[in-house]
């Protein structure tokens, strides 16, 4: 991508799309809901400015995924003509069915697939190629924590903290200590819905309205974080714990290997001082 324009409003969405974690939720809101509440949302944003943009990063499992950047226009343009001709007929601005049509149709392609890639990587090329534009992201997620997560969380964070972007999170039932911290360190929001039945009511309300317009909101209050740290073993929030100094892996007690980058360390006695 190249410079946006300046008074850009970037937002990078980033939908959970594990269908099992949407199960429990099945008699509230199946996961084609879920996703047309995000197309709802998605085409809102789009006309809040006709400078605004959006990016669409799937995390499914074991894997993440783009399902529309600015960048894809030229998929747009390749797309079978009859198609073009079927989503344009409802009435519906054409770049937004366009949108939708590509957003719809990744995630049926995403359903059936499995792989492995890195959320980090698409947010910071995004990032960097934002020139003058405002962003920010969005997480919406109700997958539970994981271990192996940390690493390339806390790179976003990083990444996003460096560009002042901040990263809002939308977490369904179970709260995220990640995500608490990374709300936390960007200045962005983070909310706790206890069911997903009133999603696209929050999504509208607390994560529409963008930065500058948030200075004349009443946003909801900022929870308590919880900066411990979680060890790599035991995924168990500890006080004191063993640091790795090549990747940052947290143990609870001493090993002498890292178990992450299989870093070999030496534990080191001090000797006692002789009397004079």
């Amino acid at each position: 991508m190249g410079t946006r324009r300046s008074g850009e409003n970037l937002l990078i969405l980033v939908i959970d799309t594990n269908p099992l974690a949407w199960l429990p939720f099945a008699a509230e809101m199946d996961f084609t809901r879920y996703i047309e509440n995000i197309v709802v949302y998605i085409n809102s944003h789009l006309m809040m400015d006709h400078r605004n943009s959006i990016a669409v990063i799937a995390s499914h499992v074991n894997k993440s995924c783009y399902l529309y950047s600015p960048h894809m226009d030229n998929w747009i343009k390749n797309t079978n003509s009859n198609s073009t001709v079927n989503i344009a007929k409802d009435g519906r601005h054409e770049e937004l069915s366009h949108i939708n049509y590509i957003i719809e149709t990744r995630v049926k392609e995403l359903v059936q697939e499995m792989a492995t890639a890195d959320i980090h990587n698409h947010v910071d090329q995004d990032l960097r190629n934002k020139g003058q534009a405002k962003s920010r992201i969005l997480v919406i997620k109700c997958t539970p924590d994981t271990s192996f997560q940390y690493l390339p969380i806390m790179n976003c964070i990083f990444t996003a903290q460096k560009y002042n972007v901040p990263i809002d999170a939308c977490v369904i039932e179970k709260d995220s200590g990640f995500l608490q911290q990374a709300c936390d360190i960007t200045g962005g929001i983070y909310l706790k819905l206890q069911s997903p039945s009133g999603l696209l009511q929050y999504l509208l309300t607390a994560f529409l309205p963008n930065q500058s317009m948030r200075e004349t909101l009443i946003l909801p209050p900022k929870a308590k974080v919880d900066y411990r740290a979680a060890c790599f073993c035991h995924r168990e929030l500890i006080e004191i714990g063993y640091i790795c100094s090549v990747c940052l892996s947290i143990s609870c007690k001493f090993v002498p290997v890292c178990p992450t980058c299989q870093t070999h360390f030496t534990l080191r006695i001090a000797k006692k001082k002789k009397k004079a």
